[in-house]
């Protein structure tokens, strides 16, 4: 008997075996600290808030890849550490208030998070989190949490793309494509 016998293999990963179960896992733990004001001046005309926040997540949870031989696509594995500080800000103001009950509000609003991947189990050196092959989502040590890494355009030393100039190619006139993927942006 030799396989793949029939057309199916000598093991199927179907959606009930697909996720190896993880005896030792732990939950996840969130240290946080948050502080800030609101002040108010000119009998509620002018408001101001601001907040600063910091959170460090250990043990966070992902489904980590396996081996096709394992008979399992993934196990469910304790391996990152992530860390987010940021602040926001918002400005009230009424303009105008008139006797007559007419009340002109503007609410102008800032916010700004910052989040690293500070670590990833050891042999893990980037996750999949979600995506295909050209346009995935990863967790990568020393970047923030979801990178999305896939194609980009050859540039040259100044940044501008490179077209190619080649009429007998089907991509003539068209940015040259990287053989290697990067990381093209975030979520």
């Amino acid at each position: 008997l030799t396989w793949p016998y029939g057309g199916n293999a000598g093991y199927q990963i179907s959606s009930q075996t697909a996720v190896m179960g993880n005896p030792n896992l732990k939950p996840y733990s969130t240290n946080s600290f948050e502080t800030g004001t609101d002040l108010s001046f000119f009998q509620n005309r002018l408001g101001l808030t601001f907040t600063f926040y910091q959170s460090n997540t250990t043990n966070q949870i992902f489904t980590v890849p396996l081996s096709s031989a394992t008979g399992y696509a993934s196990v469910l594995q304790n391996v990152g550490s992530l860390s987010n500080h940021g602040v926001e800000l918002s400005i009230n103001t009424t303009p105008i208030k008139t006797k007559s009950g007419f009340r002109w509000d503007l609410d102008f609003n800032y916010a700004k998070n910052v989040n690293k991947v500070v670590s990833l189990t050891d042999g893990v050196d980037k996750l999949f989190i979600a995506g295909f092959e050209n346009g995935a989502i990863y967790a990568i040590p020393g970047h923030p949490f979801g990178d999305i890494v896939g194609s980009a355009y050859v540039r040259d030393g100044n940044g501008k793309l490179i077209i190619n100039d080649n009429v007998n190619d089907p991509g003539y006139g068209m940015p040259i494509v990287s053989t290697t993927n990067k990381v093209i942006g975030n979520i």
